[in-house]
């Protein structure tokens, strides 16, 4: 018996498998990951302000915990804060007192948010996997039922990377932070 040749698969076709893949949690919290992730990154290379730096712990915060809703009075009140680490507590105390962020404290938080990404993309490999076989063995091509939802999210590369190497070699050569934030101006770090 001859087989007839197969119509190509529609997107609608997919529609089914996309939102399997969607719904599950690990993707739909990479999304919300992404998005907090890229904020951090913005903000960490505008000019050092006070509301640039909350910005900072509010979204590395975020990428700790997707699902939650992290409003200042929350945070601030250490009895709703028992999950928070002290590192950002403290931080965030300086803060809310006027300080701001030192630009080795900036550089910290953009290398913690980027491993917290390299983890959230080492496990997304497996469902990614997954249904990519269950696209290949129902005939759908992979991009009508999923993606990368860290695609594009920039870590290891650009003026993140650079700006916290160079820090890194300020620290070394003595400088004091406000000399750093001076020098990192000077050099055009800062995108405003």
């Amino acid at each position: 018996l001859a087989q007839m040749p197969q119509e190509p698969r529609t997107v609608e076709d997919a529609a089914g498998l996309r939102g399997e893949f969607a719904a599950e949690s690990i993707v739909a919290d990479a999304q919300k990951i992404m998005m907090s992730y890229a904020k951090l990154r913005e903000v960490a290379l505008a000019e050092p302000t006070g509301p640039n730096d909350l910005s900072i712990i509010f979204s590395f915060m975020k990428m700790l915990d997707p699902g939650s809703v992290v409003r200042e009075s929350e945070f601030a009140n250490a009895q709703n804060a028992q999950g928070v680490p002290e590192l950002i507590r403290s931080q965030f105390n300086r803060i809310q007192a006027g300080e701001r962020l030192t630009p080795d404290s900036r550089a910290k938080f953009l290398r913690s948010a980027e491993e917290l990404l390299e983890g959230q993309k080492k496990a997304l490999v497996p469902v990614i996997a997954r249904y990519k076989g269950l696209a290949q063995r129902s005939g759908d091509p992979w991009e009508n039922v999923g993606y990368d939802p860290l695609e594009g999210a920039g870590v290891g590369e650009g003026p993140v990377i650079n700006m916290t190497d160079r820090i890194d070699e300020l620290l070394e050569e003595g400088m004091t932070d406000d000399e750093i934030e001076e020098q990192l101006r000077s050099e055009g770090y800062f995108s405003r």
